[in-house]
């Protein structure tokens, strides 16, 4: 028996950590109360997310057969068996909820890098070539590099915990699929084609040319460098490091990227790719940056609007 529930999803969105809940239905037959139904459950943050699961045979055999009958019709849903004839799919998809391409923080880095010198404009899409592009990616190093973001992992009980861009940013780390989310976002705020590639126990972007040829930059790898440039030296020798950066980032990603598509294209389980543009389609942004969370807490605040009689 599945009980109603009216969830406030937008409350639901504000909680930055899983939180006990109780529910409690009176339930009624012909208008008479026949007694109550009460549950307690932990109530998981919107940042929690189980991106790979498996199915055990002896857990489920009915639903396990069911899947073996339909593995077929399965398409390109990223599912596989595994040689322990665990059936495992994974949820991938889900990661374009933590790309907010609308976060403001991504309009103030892009002011703030130009502001720097180090690009005098980001026109990517305006151009037919492909250095606008890298040109943008590499804006995105020196500001990791600026940040002096590292890499640390975040978890909430059993599952990986995703902060957006804003915290990333904020609190200058991440891990592979939060820098790889914040760098889609920095991509698709200039209307950048970018997708993430999944690969076993890890995530890193890579994105699509104006030649066709595809490009990896895996942020990870920036945030491992061992010692980040003093940016209290001169610019011209400051540019110069973290160029130097950028393209140690760069030959490392391109080399791992090969051998991985080519996993990728054989059907190698645990590969696969995310379109996030395509993707918008279905799941936009979960919206859930620092200033958003900021205006739903004022919009609940203020008083409504009301209309008077002209004076």
């Amino acid at each position: 028996v599945y009980l109603p529930v009216n969830w406030n999803y937008r409350a639901l969105s504000q909680w930055q950590a899983s939180r006990l809940v109780n529910l409690l239905w009176n339930i009624s037959f012909d208008g008479q109360p026949v007694g109550t139904y009460q549950q307690a459950f932990i109530c998981r943050t919107v940042h929690d997310v189980a991106f790979d699961c498996s199915l055990n045979e002896l857990e489920d055999e009915a639903f396990f057969q069911l899947i073996q009958a339909y593995m077929k019709d399965m398409g390109s849903f990223p599912a596989w068996f595994t040689e322990k004839n665990e059936f495992s799919y994974t949820a991938n998809a889900l990661a374009a909820g933590y790309i907010d391409e609308h976060s403001p923080l991504v309009d103030r880095l892009k002011q703030e890098v130009i502001a720097d010198g180090y690009v005098s404009n980001l026109i990517s899409i305006a151009s037919k070539t492909d250095e606008p592009y890298i040109e943008s990616i590499k804006a995105f190093s020196y500001l990791m590099q600026k940040y002096g973001l590292r890499y640390t992992i975040h978890f909430s009980h059993d599952l990986q915990y995703i902060r957006t861009i804003d915290d990333v940013f904020a609190c200058r780390q991440g891990y592979c699929a939060e820098l790889s989310c914040a760098f889609a976002s920095w991509c698709l705020n200039q209307a950048i084609r970018v997708k993430l590639f999944f690969i076993p126990g890890h995530v890193y972007p890579f994105i699509e040319l104006p030649s066709g040829a595809l490009y990896p930059w895996d942020p990870t790898q920036m945030c491992h460098t061992e010692e980040y440039p003093d940016f209290t030296q001169s610019r011209e020798e400051l540019f110069a490091e973290t160029d130097r950066n950028f393209e140690q980032v760069e030959k490392v990603s391109m080399e791992r990227f090969q051998s991985h598509y080519a996993a990728l294209q054989a059907g190698e389980p645990g590969y696969s790719v995310l379109d996030v543009a395509a993707v918008r389609k279905y799941l936009p942004s979960f919206n859930i940056h620092e200033g958003y969370r900021n205006s739903q807490t004022r919009a609940a605040q203020d008083r409504p609007i009301r209309f008077v009689a002209a004076p």
